[in-house]
């Protein structure tokens, strides 16, 4: 079975949720600012502790702790992309069991009418060896 670009391209998105297209750019922005907050710190640590010996060379974030109303806004915004997902996937599901049960019912029918010839070709050959019996006694 051949996906479309749409299909594969929703099928990203179930995955990884929708993204607006500044996204990205707003992204690579905050890592640029991420990257001057540290080297900010690293600044104003070294002013602190030089004078008593000590340099900072690199400073790393590891943790940071949002807003409670911003973590709600993304717990949100994470439910509704989850929920679109969950029904994009059902959807789909009961399409593909639909076709399958037409591809059951038609393989059904082909198998019944296949029967049938069966059947009819084999009594033509039982009446044409009754036949062939018959011309010999």
């Amino acid at each position: 079975e051949r996906v479309s670009e749409g299909e594969a391209n929703q099928e990203e998105k179930d995955v990884m949720g929708e993204h607006d297209y500044y996204d990205s750019l707003e992204a690579g922005f905050n890592v640029e600012a991420g990257a001057s907050v540290a080297d900010a710190m690293k600044v104003r640590l070294n002013r602190q502790f030089n004078p008593q010996g000590m340099e900072i060379l690199d400073v790393i974030i590891k943790d940071i702790k949002l807003p409670d109303t911003i973590q709600s806004q993304m717990s949100q915004k994470t439910m509704v992309i989850s929920q679109n997902a969950l029904q994009r996937m059902q959807q789909k599901h009961a399409m593909l069991s639909l076709i399958q049960e037409e591809e059951i019912k038609t393989l059904n029918q082909t198998h019944e009418e296949q029967k049938k010839e069966l059947i009819e070709d084999g009594v033509y050959e039982i009446m044409m060896e009754k036949y062939r019996l018959m011309q010999l006694q």
